[in-house]
């Protein structure tokens, strides 16, 4: 069991994000001690951390909401999660492929640098 401060260390979540998820119903503590403090299990660890990567990956709260309320369906909804996946992958790829064509244009500016071009185009 982890105290909320342990479960922010370990997903590198901000203890006041981890509550902002809880009142968005996206994270929830597994229950509370004789202290009235929240604690997690490595359930809601890997599902908190699950949350980091969808975020990164730029999925709104509440398309993860949605997600998780699939989720709590049961394997029935197994189709709709993959597909909510792939659809969030393919926004990946899209953004990788941006990036890479970001790089490609400051090479091409290094280069031009390099050369000796005093351009500012």
């Amino acid at each position: 069991m982890f105290t909320i401060g342990e479960l922010a260390k370990l997903t590198g979540l901000a203890v006041g994000t981890i509550r902002f998820y809880e009142s968005k119903g996206i994270l929830s503590a597994t229950g509370r001690d004789n202290n009235n403090n929240r604690y997690y299990d490595d359930d809601i660890r890997a599902w908190a951390k699950f949350i980091v990567y969808l975020r990164e990956t730029g999925m709104s709260i509440n398309d993860i909401k949605d997600y998780k309320a699939l989720l709590a369906q049961g394997d029935q909804t197994i189709p709709q999660r993959i597909e909510i996946l792939n659809t969030q992958k393919a926004k990946v790829y899209q953004q990788i492929k941006a990036k890479q064509e970001q790089i490609r244009a400051l090479d091409h500016k290094i280069e031009r640098y390099q050369a000796g071009s005093t351009k500012h185009v």
